[in-house]
């Protein structure tokens, strides 16, 4: 199992068991106790031709409100080797939510981009931010979405911007086809020593043994 990880990050509702169940195949086991999904622990498999791995994929979950103090607990010195052991941030969306679209996106790109800049200055990992549908495909957004616009500004931080929904052409992969492509690219088989503690992402806090 490679040693690097997946951290898919959103608000409550916001897609992440949709993106799991599309990207594994599966959806992880809950607690029917469980009050959100953070320290949800799922994986995914990658079979290339270059190489074949078992990748964690690390879920947190975060009020759009309290982002700033949540954001802070993966840049204290105790989340140093939570943030060495990441290979790609996933942050996911929905439409309907609170803020206009494009707001809501941007300030959680530009909030989360800051664990990236406090990870090593060499990390080359993978950072995707995911529209996803609608849960109630009969929901009619209020918001009229610049796609390109949005796609730019993501990219200015170093994210890429893709829509879930979007279906893969001759000329291009996009939606599901493209997060699987990108995460891929990654090269999933460096070695890093995760014996010597456990990270409890729903209380970012880590665990010495």
């Amino acid at each position: 199992m490679s040693s690097k990880k997946i951290l898919l990050l959103g608000t409550p509702k916001s897609g992440k068991l949709t993106f799991l169940k599309e990207l594994t195949g599966s959806l992880p086991k809950i607690s029917s106790n469980k009050i959100n999904h953070a320290g949800i622990i799922h994986q995914v498999k990658f079979d290339t031709k270059y190489y074949k791995a078992t990748v964690d994929i690390w879920v947190d979950e975060f009020s759009d409100e309290e982002i700033d103090i949540w954001v802070e607990s993966y840049l204290s010195e105790e989340a140093a080797p939570v943030r060495e052991a990441l290979g790609a941030i996933v942050i996911v969306f929905r439409e309907t939510e609170k803020r206009p679209f494009y707001e809501h996106v941007l300030r959680q790109v530009k909030k989360i981009r800051q664990i990236v800049e406090a990870c090593d200055s060499s990390w080359d990992g993978v950072l995707l931010a995911v529209k996803m549908p609608e849960k109630d495909l009969n929901t009619v957004s209020s918001n009229q979405i610049d796609h390109n616009a949005l796609s730019d500004a993501c990219l200015n931080e170093n994210f890429e911007y893709v829509d879930f929904a979007c279906q893969s052409t001759k000329q291009s992969k996009e939606g599901i086809d493209r997060v699987k492509e990108a995460l891929e690219a990654f090269t999933w088989n460096e070695m890093y020593d995760l014996n010597k503690f456990s990270f409890d992402v729903s209380r970012q806090k880590i665990k010495s043994y």
